[in-house]
């Protein structure tokens, strides 16, 4: 055989596996120290982490014993937000933006924290087996319907509703996370005059916490890009030129027309570092 022929390699199931590979790696970020290091921060906001993981462990066993299929639920529901998600280097206690990660698996914690009960022994009381239903309830065609009711209801709801029609959202790239546009920290002054410009919003009503302001810059009416296509969530095209606990701000842009808005941040820390957005003003021109 001529050596220069070449031969037929499996190259397909290779690539298949590099772009599963890769597709885990992009949707799936665990990172175990990152991981504990959230765990040492957690600890510094509640009084025991050890209760927290006592309940969740325990509760899973007593899901898993009461209902091995809803206690695996449980616990897949939990991992893949508290844990998996929670790990990620995005995610930071001190920021703030943990809890926005792992929101959706507290509910999980919640029911894995009372699932606890179902460890307690059973002496001198008979146990009782979980009743597993046997058969399709009502036959093949009430699950047919109630599976076209799921299908459809939420369809139907998306179509009747209205797309907004500005952005409600605008996302700051440099922090790292969006925030709800409100008319709650509009500017209430905003003049200049020989290069310098005053401004002045109103204190957000926060009760006891205290929170501190971003005020950002542009110098173009373009100060939040809107996508091609999805939801109108914007991106901020301006610069962050202060940060301050002030409801008020002076600014020396020099001449001609410049674009102005405020956004809030806060962090359980109490300090001015750069925390995550919580809201962010409609934009307003001075010049």
């Amino acid at each position: 055989m001529d050596d220069d022929v070449a031969r037929p390699q499996a190259l397909p199931p290779l690539v298949t596996e590099s772009k599963a590979v890769a597709a885990a790696n992009n949707y799936v970020h665990f990172d175990w120290s990152h991981f504990q290091h959230s765990l040492s921060d957690l600890h510094e906001v509640f009084w025991s982490v050890r209760v927290l993981e006592f309940l969740a462990i325990a509760g899973l066993l007593g899901a898993l014993r009461r209902s091995p299929l809803k206690g695996a639920f449980l616990g897949l529901w939990f991992a893949g937000f508290c844990i998996v998600k929670g790990s990620s280097s995005l995610a930071s206690i001190p920021a703030l933006n943990y809890w926005r990660y792992v929101e959706p698996g507290l509910p999980a914690f919640v029911f894995l924290a009372a699932s606890v009960v179902y460890l307690v022994p059973r002496a001198g009381r008979p146990y009782r087996a979980p009743h597993v239903p046997r058969g399709l309830p009502g036959g093949l065609r009430t699950v047919g319907v109630a599976l076209a009711l799921l299908v459809a209801v939420p369809l139907a709801v998306v179509a009747v509703t209205p797309a907004a029609s500005s952005a409600l959202y605008a996302r700051d790239n440099a922090l790292g996370n969006e925030a709800p546009i409100s008319n709650g920290l509009r500017l209430t002054r905003a003049d200049g005059s020989n290069g310098v410009v005053r401004l002045a919003w109103r204190p957000s009503g926060t009760a006891g916490t205290r929170v501190y302001y971003v005020v950002y810059r542009a110098s173009s009416p373009s100060t939040c890009s809107l996508p091609g296509a999805g939801g109108k969530e914007c991106v901020l095209n301006m610069e962050s030129i202060a940060l301050t606990r002030e409801p008020a701000y002076v600014d020396h842009p020099g001449g001609g027309r410049h674009w102005y808005r405020v956004g809030l941040l806060a962090n359980y820390r109490d300090r001015i570092d750069g925390s995550d957005l919580m809201l962010v003003g409609p934009v307003r021109a001075v010049g």
